[in-house]
């Protein structure tokens, strides 16, 4: 409970205002920012990963607001989650579809 806490924590301390932060299950987190491009997205990351050092994974999807659809994005992220789980934690992996973009 205590580790929830703290990644909570984090998360919520680098995002921005506007960002929705929520539990998505056991040990996941979503975060939806509207308006935020790639760079904001990593950046958020990266934020987030420094704050957080014990094996976070982040996947991210990132897509134009006339394109969100959540299903869509929530299992591009996911993908792009389990990936960076599988290099080895503490690491975020963008969705291919945003890589190819």
């Amino acid at each position: 409970d205590e580790l929830l806490v703290g990644v909570a924590e984090a998360i919520r301390e680098s995002v921005r205002t506007s960002d929705i932060c929520a539990r998505f299950g056991g040990d996941e987190f979503l975060i939806f920012a509207t308006g935020c491009d790639l760079d904001s997205a990593t950046e958020i990351a990266r934020r987030i990963l420094s704050k957080v050092r014990s094996g976070v994974s982040i996947g991210i999807d990132i897509a134009p607001l006339n394109e969100a659809k959540f299903e869509t994005m929530y299992r591009r992220a996911d993908q792009a989650l389990y990936k960076a789980k599988g290099a080895g934690r503490n690491r975020y992996v963008i969705s291919e579809s945003e890589a190819l973009a």
